[in-house]
């Protein structure tokens, strides 16, 4: 065609050529759907119990991503809603819900919040990791601040009844992007090196998918394609809290 190019299949397995390239087509449209429908109809407040599972509610909880355990029946987490209508990755974080961090005493089932001493920015935290070690509290939190994603470094003090939360330090690479890692731990018993993960291939834009012009979505379709092929594009990067250098620990 004068407009159009001809694909031409290699020779010898025009079938298989033809049957491969329908297969990627197929999974892109269904990644693209999927993305789309659980923006549009997925909200993370929606309560789906079971015989098994309840909600417990609270009026600053939207929804969870991460839990640790503080001790025997007693466990930190985050209150940070990723996905749905009020989430931070179809909204950015600025017009995302605020999180918060809550103790949750497991035999009564009852959840506290626990403000953060010091932290003045804005918190939608997403993984963390409580170390016995060093008493210290490390989450991931999408404040949507030049420079992308960071680490929250929070000391944990008082009695089990009586948990105080102050920021410690906060941990930015100019190496992370927007919305790109999700979880952290401590990688050593002083606390100087954290291993930090991330889940995007790619730097997500400030304002979210919505205001990306539909460059999220080419995006997700790079992601999927390489998940298809099994190219690794993620990374585990080891950082110092000392001077804030971070260095790829796996992955490229």
């Amino acid at each position: 065609s004068e407009f159009f190019p001809v694909v031409t299949p290699p020779s010898g397995r025009p079938n298989m050529f033809w049957l491969a390239l329908v297969g990627i087509l197929a999974a892109l449209v269904g990644n693209l759907a999927y993305r789309g429908a659980s923006f549009l109809i997925r909200d993370p407040i929606t309560p789906t119990p079971t015989e098994h599972c309840r909600r417990l509610d609270h009026e600053k909880l939207s929804a969870s991503e991460d839990l640790a355990l503080l001790q025997e029946g007693k466990v930190l987490l985050t209150s940070g809603a990723m996905l749905g209508p009020r989430g931070v990755f179809p909204l950015g974080s600025g017009q995302a819900i605020d999180g918060a961090i809550f103790l949750l005493d497991v035999a009564t089932e009852k959840l506290t919040h626990l403000p953060v001493e010091g932290l003045d920015v804005k918190f939608v935290p997403h993984g963390l990791f409580y170390s016995n070690t060093t008493k210290r509290l490390y989450v991931v939190n999408h404040a949507g601040e030049p420079g992308g994603s960071r680490i929250e470094i929070i000391d944990v003090s008082g009695d089990v009844d009586n948990l105080k939360l102050k920021l410690r330090q906060s941990l930015t690479s100019e190496k992370w992007g927007h919305y790109q890692i999700n979880d952290v731990v401590e990688a050593s018993e002083d606390g100087s090196d954290l291993y930090v993960t991330n889940f995007q291939a790619f730097r997500q834009y400030a304002n979210g998918t919505h205001g990306s012009g539909g460059m999220a979505q080419v995006q997700d379709m790079i992601q999927t394609m390489a998940g298809l092929s099994q190219i690794p594009l993620n990374k585990i990067w080891r950082c110092t809290t000392k001077d804030g250098e971070c260095t790829v620990a796996a992955g490229r």
